[in-house]
């Protein structure tokens, strides 16, 4: 081969290697847009503010190619409101009661987990009815009042509810007042227009419609029938006897029913804590001379017991308002501190705890037990944990708003809407009724 043409052969050979390997390492341009495309176009989280806040709190997600969010998630609670912020950012409502957890932003195929939202709750008080003290029927704040005391939630949905006017008055769900029986101070059995009380106190309802009521002067437990009358269910004269016909009470305040539909008595001025059988039978669990002491049925010592409530496995629960405790009863009869001690206010481990004349208690599914702190003007929680807390209240007066803002004056009963969280309260010297949103 002649030499020129040796040259030019390893020439072409070395180009065409050249190219072959720049053939083999180059990428064709329809994979360099794809590849880089899918990356770029998936959604990215950014920036989430704030952090934490009440329910109803606006919190803006930013990100990248944030258009196809779906659902929001607060703690695994979904927000009922996600409003646009353009491409890159959305704005989510947080739910009420989410409480605190992981924020987690769902598309139709993918999900993103965001940072952990600290959820502070509110407890927010307002007012459902009254406004000042005296006697008027009528639509939400028109509504008068004088001291209420006793407040019951019916299945109907109506909050009836005692006061120092004798009568037994109804808030329907939409807030109009009425007065649904009694009228001046005094003793009579009969229909609804008939009927007189004599500072009626604190109500149970039972499963059937009707109401029992704690008729506090008259020393008698009433039962206003669903069908339009009253009658007397226990308590003849004013006393202290156990029995049937001849049963005695003196000044019997709260009131509570368990699952087979005894009622359970804090009879006040007795310093005892009494049962009405089904059939009627009045019997002695706890307590026997005014003090304070624990120990087995009537060894037990209480100082006008006031308020009572009742859980799932019979224990009955007891506000001590002048020794300002609350006590338990076991199904056993024996009687213990459950929390309080010396006057004061202090939260805390229940046995470290500290009340001022509690009055009212309404306890929840979970266990969790909510006081009326008359005199320290606070609505308290005990938790199934024995942790005591303040839900709302602090010093005497009148504001609504959220529960560390609120104040009232002398909160006497509870009644709790378990369904919707809400906590109603009678407010006893600013002759109202409030609700307490519970988050």
């Amino acid at each position: 081969m002649p030499k020129k043409v040796k040259e030019l052969f390893w020439i072409l050979l070395i180009m065409g290697l050249i190219v072959g390997c720049s053939k083999e390492e180059t990428t064709p341009i329809e994979q360099q847009q794809e590849l880089p495309e899918e990356a770029h176009n998936g959604p990215k989280l950014g920036e989430v503010a704030p952090l934490s806040g009440t329910a109803g709190t606006l919190v803006t997600i930013k990100g990248e190619y944030l258009t196809g969010v779906t659902k929001v998630y607060f703690n695994g609670v979904e927000s009922a409101s996600i409003l646009s912020g353009g491409e890159n950012a959305i704005i989510a409502e947080v739910p009420f009661r989410a409480f605190t957890g992981t924020i987690k932003i769902m598309f139709e195929e993918e999900e993103l987990i965001g940072p952990e939202f600290e959820y502070l709750s509110s407890n927010r008080v307002s007012t459902v009815a009254g406004s000042r003290m005296g006697y008027a029927d009528g639509n939400g704040e028109e509504a008068e009042f004088s001291h209420p005391r006793g407040i019951v939630l019916t299945a109907a949905g109506n909050l009836l509810v005692s006061d120092y006017n004798h009568r037994i008055r109804s808030i329907s769900s939409e807030g109009v007042v009425s007065t649904l029986t009694g009228s001046t101070a005094d003793f009579e059995d009969g229909t609804w227009v008939n009927a007189k009380f004599n500072n009626p106190g604190p109500m149970v309802a039972d499963p059937f419609g009707h109401i029992f009521i704690s008729d506090v002067y008259n020393h008698k437990i009433r039962k206003v029938i669903s069908t339009g009358s009253v009658v007397t269910w226990s308590g003849s004269s004013r006393g202290n006897a156990d029995g049937f016909a001849m049963a005695q009470f003196s000044e019997p305040k709260g009131l509570a029913m368990d699952s087979e539909n005894n009622i359970y008595v804090a009879d006040s001025n007795n310093h005892r804590i009494r049962k009405i059988g089904i059939t009627g039978t009045v019997t002695t669990i706890a307590g026997s001379d005014r003090g304070f002491k624990n120990g087995v049925g009537t060894e037990a010592q209480f100082s006008y017991p006031t308020g009572i409530a009742v859980d799932d496995e019979y224990n009955i629960y007891v506000a001590d308002a002048i020794n300002n405790r609350i006590r338990k009863i076991n199904p056993q009869g024996e009687v213990s501190t459950y929390a309080g001690g010396d006057l004061g206010f202090k939260d805390g481990p229940a046995s470290e705890s500290q009340f001022v004349s509690p009055t009212g208690l309404a306890l929840d599914t979970d266990g969790t037990l909510y006081v009326a702190d008359a005199n320290g003007n606070r609505i308290r929680k005990i938790n199934p944990d024995g942790m005591v807390s303040t839900i709302a209240g602090g010093e005497k007066g009148y504001l609504d708003g959220p529960g560390e803002d609120a104040q009232f004056n002398h909160p006497w009963n509870l009644a709790l809407d378990k369904e919707k969280h809400i906590l109603y309260v009678t407010d006893f010297h600013n002759h109202r009724i409030r609700k307490i949103l519970l988050d």
